[in-house]
C-alpha cells in the first residue's frame, strides 16, 4: 500500500498526502518506490506550468520511527526535487515529526519549506501574496 499519494489540486498545487507508518525495511521499500513516482509528478507538472511548483504537504495521518533510511530518502527526495519546487508547506505534524522534519529541511539545504499547523495557514503562505487560495 502506498505511503504517499499525489494529487493535483486547483491553482497549481500538488497536494501529497503521507499516510501509515514507517517503521520496517519493508515501509522504507514502499517510501523509496512512492518517492520515485511522486518525483515524477513533481517534474512533469513543473515542466507543464514552465515554473516551480507549490507543494502542499499533509502528514497529518503519518507516523514515523526514526529509521535512518527513510531520513536519507527524504532528504535526497528534497535535495533532488529543489529546482522543481517553488515552496512546500506541511501540515499535520506531530512533534515527533516536526523533529525529524526539520532535521530533512536542515539536511536538504532547502529554505523554502515551513511547517504550519492548519492547512489554511500552510495554503496562505504557498499563494506567496497574502491571499488564501
Amino acid at each position: 500500500m502506498a505511503i504517499i499519494h499525489a494529487t493535483p489540486e486547483p491553482n497549481g498545487i500538488l497536494l501529497l498526502t503521507f499516510n501509515g507508518v514507517v517503521a520496517s525495511d519493508a515501509d522504507v521499500q514502499q517510501l523509496k518506490t512512492d518517492i520515485d513516482t511522486v518525483s515524477s509528478s513533481i517534474r512533469s507538472l513543473h515542466k507543464a506550468q514552465g515554473q516551480g511548483i507549490r507543494i502542499l504537504l499533509n502528514i497529518s495521518n503519518f507516523d514515523a520511527e526514526v529509521v535512518m533510511e527513510a531520513v536519507t530518502a527524504l532528504v535526497n527526495f528534497a535535495r533532488a526535487d529543489k529546482e522543481y519546487v517553488f515552496r512546500t508547506a506541511i501540515f499535520g505534524a506531530s512533534k515527533k515529526l516536526k523533529v525529524i522534519g526539520d532535521s530533512i529541511v536542515t539536511l536538504s539545504g532547502r529554505s523554502n519549506i515551513k511547517f504550519f499547523e492548519t492547512k489554511e495557514e500552510a495554503m496562505h503562505w504557498l499563494d506567496g501574496s497574502g491571499n488564501v487560495i
